[in-house]
């Protein structure tokens, strides 16, 4: 994985498993390594485990990848201008500190990848989450308070994912106003390739070591039209197509794939107008109602509390007269529904990594597809002013490094 990091896109490109990966991935990958010089990478495996599956088995690794990314010249001048960056990725030249989970298949040619997912640098220990549903303002307003924990040395910079309309302000790390910034709305090009306008980024005023602990808190401001639907306004969408997941505060990657996860302390509070909403549903297991003499609790809001295993089960559903919540809310773990319990449907089994609806392949993935048009025309605008060298292409084409399934290959690779 060093050297392939450290070499070409065709290198990067013989790792996988033929067929694991779609044409436009491949694509982006080849625009990145026109991008960016990888110097220096080391790669450190954090743990490993074998898995027995009914195709075969396979691995899965844990690692800790180091290196310094450097824009080519002509490049980041380009995209400064052209979008906004990312904190891991807004100078000439970065240290980059990351964390991947991979999946291996034995082949006949050895080890190929079957999957790859960005871990999160960070373990959540504690966070609090509190929700304010104003429809007299359309707005929906978060304070979050995460309390981390790093897993390795050196981590400058935290990717997250938000959703597409929600601004983030009032950023502090232990009381520090630290840099944060959202994606481009178009998507761009980057690190990982493509960077919608989901993916968000912020940098910690000094890089964290190994076990140190930090406490960041934020805000969020985001439109209620885009959490309200037929009767009712959730945090998930119950309508198929590129938007149905709504990351309404920001979701971190997994911490660990290799072992179990451990289990943060979190905390949701949702409260909203009173009498506005005739029933509620929310993730979790029920706190005892706050006492009503509390400063905070004005006397025509109504708040509801619940606690949650991790920070990406952090759903609610709030229902409009008539509204039937149990035939829209799926929320996983089993919410209540105004002391009832909603029975999500049946998840079909995955043996992906990281198998979360709100994972970033879940949210980014549905974005990609739908936003080519997006992808091409940036791709098409910096054609002129950072060509592609023909026989990087000519190598990345030929069937020796790997490519799309073989079923509607050529069509797929040659568009």
């Amino acid at each position: 994985l060093a050297a392939a990091l450290a070499g070409t896109a065709a290198d990067y490109d013989r790792l996988w498993v033929p067929g694991a990966r779609d044409s436009t991935g491949r694509r982006l990958d080849v625009r990145k390594s026109a991008l960016f010089r990888w110097k220096q990478v080391t790669v450190e495996v954090e743990s490993a485990k074998r898995v027995s599956r009914p195709e075969g088995t396979e691995y899965v690794v844990d690692l800790v990848v180091r290196g310094q990314a450097q824009w080519s010249p002509r490049a980041y001048g380009i995209a400064t201008a052209f979008w906004t960056l990312m904190t891991d990725e807004e100078d000439e030249t970065n240290d980059i500190v990351r964390r991947e989970s991979w999946r291996l298949a034995a082949t006949d040619a050895g080890f190929r990848a079957v999957e790859r997912v960005l871990l999160s640098p960070v373990e959540v220990v504690w966070a609090q989450i509190e929700v304010g549903v104003y429809p007299g303002q359309d707005a929906v307003l978060v304070e979050c308070a995460y309390y981390l924990r790093s897993r390795t040395d050196g981590v400058e910079h935290l990717r997250f994912l938000l959703d597409r309309r929600a601004e983030v302000y009032d950023l502090r790390v232990d009381g520090v106003q630290a840099r944060v910034v959202r994606g481009n709305e178009l998507g761009s090009f980057g690190l990982e390739g493509f960077s919608p306008e989901v993916e968000s980024s912020l940098r910690f005023p000094a890089p964290l070591m190994a076990g140190e602990e930090a406490l960041v808190k934020f805000k969020i401001r985001s439109p209620l039209v885009h959490l309200r639907g037929d009767g009712f306004v959730t945090t998930l969408a119950f309508r198929e197509g590129p938007f149905q997941e709504r990351a309404w505060y920001p979701i971190l990657g997994p911490e660990s794939c290799a072992t179990e996860p451990g289990r943060a302390d979190v905390q949701l509070a949702v409260r909203w107008p009173g009498e506005t909403f005739d029933s509620f549903a929310l993730a979790g297991s029920a706190v005892p109602s706050p006492d009503e003499r509390e400063e905070d609790v004005l006397n025509e809001e109504e708040r509801h509390r619940t606690t949650i295993a991790g920070t990406r089960a952090a759903d609610f559903a709030l229902g409009f007269a008539g509204t039937s919540l149990s035939d829209l809310a799926w929320l996983d773990p089993a919410p209540r529904i105004a002391g009832g319990v909603i029975h999500p449907p049946e998840q079909n089994p995955s043996s992906s990594l990281d198998p979360d609806r709100r994972a970033r392949r879940a949210l980014v993935d549905p974005l990609l597809s739908a936003a080519i048009y997006s992808s091409e025309d940036l791709e098409s605008a910096i054609e002129e002013l950072l060509p592609l060298e023909e026989d990087l292409l000519d190598i990345f084409l030929d069937d020796d490094a790997g490519g799309d399934s073989e079923e509607g290959a050529d069509d797929r690779t040659s568009g």
